[in-house]
């Protein structure tokens, strides 16, 4: 009895300096490997994570730290494997289904997957903030902007002090058109931090769509200035750019930049280019100085990264429109209105297809569904404007160019607009008023300049 106690004895002791023995070493290996993944030294990473494994096959820590490894590096099917092994080695650990759910993310085309994985993170460590917001980032790419808005805001009220969800509700505030609680929002995560070059680059565009044209350009400045290798910066530039300024050159180079930087990233990263935005503003800005070729190009770019985004849609189909390619246009315009119904800026789109082919009836009724969707739709005022006055309805046309000045005092074209309709109806001073605000508006509208010159000609104001 005595001696198969020591014997048991034996075993017990020989059993535990084995796997001491074991796992000293791979305790050591994770450590290099862990000191190789803070210098992103990610391929050394995975190696010393690797030898780690082979020393404790179970090492939950390792097979977490060498999916980041791999995730950095790009290797998202080894990532996706080792994040998959650290789910079934801790499946109550929320960690590993976020950290699934990032790669998945990334991968575009898995974002359902994305999605339960955040869900199941959320489930297991609900007061855990940036689950929250992984998952509104998530739901942001999927265009669900009000459950991403959610997220955002579970994300602020558990961790306040964190700067990127306040740009990232910000984001979504945008894209649900509530404009000043975007610029609010921006304004949070500046505070918070007057380096975070994300939250000028929103809040410049914010500006943009109210019509500040040069809080919108500033803004924009400051993003480049903080980082130079933010594509979203150089984006929100070019627009600003554009819209302020009227210079397309300027405007597609720095949307040229923002596609050159998110290659550079996908090719670093060994991912697919994310940075659709982009291609679908230097497709509009060659589509309106007459580069139909290279237009189509960049939209079609624009669709095969995001194809869910509805925009990208309407912007192809005026350049199908003007190429002269009908049932391409029909086609496109169709697939947008199907992605986004319920969107006002899909039936104002629509209604500007129906104007350039002289459908006036039906554009008349596309832009008051625009309007019945969102009152304050200022494009669609003008819109509806130029379908009456197209059709001599003067006293309409001016209603609706009046209510599209109230909603956006600085949209010059629609004072220009406006001027053309007080010019058919021989009221020159007041022409002549509107004309003269549209060019402090935007002093390079060429157009403006001209419709002026006829204008003085007509009241003849030869040398004016």
């Amino acid at each position: 009895m005595k001696a198969k106690k020591i014997f048991s004895s034996l075993c017990i002791a020989l059993y535990a300096a084995c796997t001491l023995g074991c796992a000293v070493p791979a305790q050591f290996a994770y450590e290099r490997g862990m000191s190789a993944l803070k210098d992103k030294q990610y391929e050394v990473a995975v190696v010393e994570f690797s030898d780690s494994l082979q020393n404790a096959p179970k090492f939950y820590q390792a097979y977490l730290r060498r999916g980041e490894a791999n995730h950095r590096l790009g290797n998202y099917e080894s990532s996706l494997a080792d994040y998959q092994k650290a789910v079934e080695l801790s499946p109550k650990d929320g960690l590993a289904y976020y950290s699934r759910g990032t790669v998945y993310d990334e991968m575009g085309d898995h974002r359902q997957a994305a999605l339960a994985d955040f869900d199941t993170a959320i489930e297991l460590s609900p007061e855990t903030a940036y689950f929250w917001a992984a998952r509104g980032n998530t739901y942001l790419k999927l265009l669900q902007f009000e459950k991403a808005l959610n997220d955002y805001n579970e994300a602020i009220r558990l961790n306040p002090k964190e700067i990127v969800p306040y740009s990232s509700r910000g984001n979504a505030l945008l894209e649900l058109r509530r404009l000043d609680d975007a610029i609010k929002s921006y304004d949070q995560a500046i505070e918070l931090e007057k380096s975070h070059a994300l939250a000028w680059a929103g809040r410049g565009y914010a500006y943009l769509e109210k019509g500040d044209y040069e809080n919108a350009l500033t803004d924009a400045e400051e993003a480049v200035r903080l980082d130079p290798h933010l594509g979203a910066a150089y984006l929100t530039r070019g627009y600003a750019y554009i819209r302020a300024r009227g210079d397309y050159s300027k405007g597609i180079a720095d949307y040229s930049e923002a596609i050159r930087l998110d290659h550079e990233e996908a090719k670093r990263r060994g991912k697919e280019e994310s940075f659709f935005y982009a291609y679908i503003a230097r497709a509009d800005a060659y589509r309106e100085t007459g580069q139909l070729k290279k237009a189509l190009e960049d939209a079609n770019d624009g669709i095969e990264i995001n194809p869910a985004y509805h925009l990208a849609y309407f912007s192809r189909g005026r350049i199908y429109n003007g190429l002269g390619r009908e049932s391409e246009a029909n086609r496109d315009f169709d697939k947008g209105l199907a992605l986004m119904e319920t969107s006002a800026s899909a039936h104002s789109a629509r209604a500007w297809l129906y104007t350039e082919r002289k459908n006036y009836a039906k554009a008349v009724e596309s832009y008051k569904e625009a309007l019945r969707l969102d009152p304050e739709l200022a494009d669609a005022y003008q819109g509806l404007g130029n379908v009456y006055r197209a059709q001599k309805k003067y006293p309409e046309a001016l209603k609706a160019f009046d209510k599209a000045v109230e909603l956006d005092p600085t949209a010059a074209y629609a004072f220009s607009a406006r001027a053309g309709v007080k010019v058919d109806t021989k009221q020159w001073a007041d022409a002549l008023k509107d004309f003269n605000r549209c060019l402090e508006l935007a002093p390079g509208f060429a157009s403006g300049y001209y419709s002026r010159a006829e204008l003085h000609s007509a009241r003849g104001s030869s040398e004016e």
